[in-house]
């Protein structure tokens, strides 16, 4: 099989992928590889299968990206490169691995051309700056035709989720086996599962004052976000999130979605409330006044339409003006 028909015949695996996820939820969408084995005959000449890569963190200094060893460079769009200069004037990065190919100690980059300039200009404006944290996937001693190969892989049109960033650092999180042992989630969610991200999100936007929605992490922010988690991190999400499923599914129903409490926007408002008012209103009180001020009410549903920080603050105020409307001494805030 020549290059180009294998490029060809990839391309036609991504349009299958696609047209999978268009018509299924997150549960039943396949990754590249699982699509690959079902679609291709492994071969001594398709070496897709048989190549892995390491996820290595290392720093970019200006030394190291004066000249680099750049596989096939391609065509350069400045508006891209001025992008990624303008990001790292202001202090932000990107979220993409450079994909290198490890021979004799030396890297050859494989992709992240455009990044590797952006750099290069980064550096030479400001050459006493600090190095700049980046990540490669290692491969080692490929040889041309395996780093074109490589270099199409890592470059069909399809735009990693969140979710599907998630997976592929889960091992490198160390309190993995906790969230998915002690809460009821997953990666990707499920009918009786809630979204790992989901439940991030609502522990990082609780620490919010005032409550901003949460969910402003980039993809690789929110992976170091996971990693840093103790378990006195765990302790505490896991207390709260019993306490809003104690209160919101007391009739223990198997399919979540179903349950406009967990939806996304909802459950970052409700988690906040929790979080924040537990200490200073006991746990009896809290649970009491949730019950009989939001637990069965349409305005939980009324919100389950829409998405975005913006609609998770609103649900927030909403839910608490309807908490406050009490005589009781005891406020939310």
């Amino acid at each position: 099989m020549t290059d180009v028909s294998k490029t060809k015949e990839l391309q036609g695996i991504m349009k299958k992928r696609r047209a999978v996820d268009e018509t299924t939820n997150d549960d039943d969408k396949v990754d590249l590889n699982t699509m690959l084995e079902l679609n291709e005959t492994i071969n001594d000449d398709h070496i897709l299968l048989k190549l892995n890569y390491e996820i290595i963190k290392t720093y970019l200094t200006k030394q190291s990206v004066e000249n680099p060893r750049i596989v096939n460079p391609r065509r350069v769009h400045i508006s891209q490169v001025n992008s990624i200069y303008q990001a790292l004037i202001k202090g932000k990065h990107f979220d993409g691995v450079f994909v290198v190919n490890k021979i004799d100690n030396q890297n050859r980059f494989i992709d992240g051309n455009h990044r590797l300039i952006a750099l290069k200009r980064f550096f030479k404006k400001y050459p006493f700056a600090r190095p700049v944290p980046v990540y490669f996937a290692t491969y080692n001693n490929l040889n041309e035709k395996q780093e074109r190969e490589i270099f199409t892989r890592w470059n069909l049109s399809v735009t990693q989720s969140t979710d599907d960033f998630i997976n592929s650092y889960k091992e490198t999180i160390p309190m993995y086996n906790r969230f998915i042992s002690e809460l009821p989630c997953g990666v990707y969610g499920s009918y009786n599962k809630m979204k790992l991200r989901d439940l991030i999100n609502a522990y990082s936007a609780s620490f919010e004052k005032p409550y901003h929605g949460g969910e402003s992490k980039t993809k690789m922010n929110l992976i170091h976000y996971i990693q840093t988690f103790k378990d006195s991190d765990m302790d505490l999400l896991v207390k709260n999130f019993n306490i809003v499923r104690e209160i919101f599914d007391t009739e223990n129903k198997k399919d979540w979605r179903k349950l406009a409490a967990f939806k996304n926007i909802i459950f970052r408002a409700l988690y906040y409330l929790v979080a924040n008012n537990l200490d200073t209103l006991g746990e009896a009180y809290l649970k009491r006044r949730m019950r009989t001020a939001l637990a069965d009410r349409t305005i939980l549903d009324d919100y389950r339409r829409y998405s975005g920080r913006r609609a998770s603050v609103d649900a927030y105020h909403a839910f608490k003006a309807l908490l406050n409307d009490t005589p009781s001494d005891k406020k939310f805030v």
